[in-house]
């Protein structure tokens, strides 16, 4: 029984941003936490030598067929729930592949993370927003974000990439949607998150039998899921993107590799 497993899908060449993920937390996670490293990939025999050297018997890798996108990361629930005889950790987390540890990360941290819902995501740090007069500045700094927020708050009824088609299982009525999580960082307690992910699974599974794809994927149906159930929201600082202004006065755990995504993740 581990502490902890970190779940993340790694395909082509996400197996390498994958490999860098596991290589920055070395010595920035707390020495006492256990733990497992889950990742799904389909190139398994490349993972390099010193990566499974370091990581030893804490490392479980599953192969999964090299899907076209957007399966990859609409499938993640599916790859986690059918892994789930593998999952030792008493808590379970999911980070995407393209990640970077930055900070130290402790026992505390992810109790925080979960609170008392046994849920936890995190903000999405293209929708997050600072509160009272840090709002004020941010707004004053980026005269452009209050009409892009508008434009928001007119289409979707909130900041976020709400999905708006009605005949998605990702779909939710307006008055539920409040705080936009990211689909790149998420934990709970084991069990919570598997049940999330057989649930998520089926809902993907009946889009796709209908021949629909949600609009932002995994991400869509995570935040349909959360709209109506107790969960905890951590700031963006476990899913840090430095080219975002807002973002300037919070610190940096987990990292966003900067893969120019300021383009796909302030979406218009």
């Amino acid at each position: 029984m581990s502490d902890l497993t970190i779940f993340s899908v790694a395909t082509d060449r996400y197996l390498n941003f994958w490999e860098d993920l596991i290589r920055s937390s070395m010595g920035k996670m707390d020495k006492t936490l256990e733990i497992q490293w889950l990742v799904c990939t389909n190139k398994p025999n490349e993972i390099s030598q010193d990566i499974r050297d370091y990581l030893g018997k804490n490392l479980v890798i599953r192969e999964i067929a090299g899907e076209k996108w957007p399966f990859p990361t609409l499938l993640r629930y599916k790859y986690l729930k059918d892994s789930s005889d593998a999952i030792s950790g008493e808590l379970l987390m999911h980070l995407d592949a393209d990640m970077k540890i930055e900070s130290g990360i402790s026992m505390a941290n992810l109790s925080a993370m979960i609170g008392d819902s046994g849920l936890g995501f995190v903000s999405h740090p293209g929708y997050y927003r600072p509160n009272g007069v840090a709002k004020g500045l941010f707004y004053l700094q980026n005269p452009i974000s209050i009409l892009r927020d508008f434009k928001f708050f007119l289409k979707f009824g909130a900041l976020g990439a709400w999905e708006n088609n009605k005949k998605s299982k990702a779909y939710i009525k307006r008055s539920l949607r409040k705080n936009y999580v990211c689909g790149g960082t998420w934990i709970g307690k084991t069990e919570k998150i598997l049940s999330m992910c057989r649930e998520l699974d089926s809902n993907i599974q009946l889009d796709l039998a209908n021949g629909l794809i949600a609009t932002y994927h995994d991400e869509s149906h995570l935040n349909a899921f959360i709209s109506d159930r107790r969960h905890s929201i951590s700031l963006p600082e476990y899913c840090y993107e430095i080219s975002f202004p807002q973002l300037k006065n919070i610190s940096c755990k987990i990292a966003v590799v900067n893969k120019n995504l300021n383009s796909i993740w302030n979406r218009d």
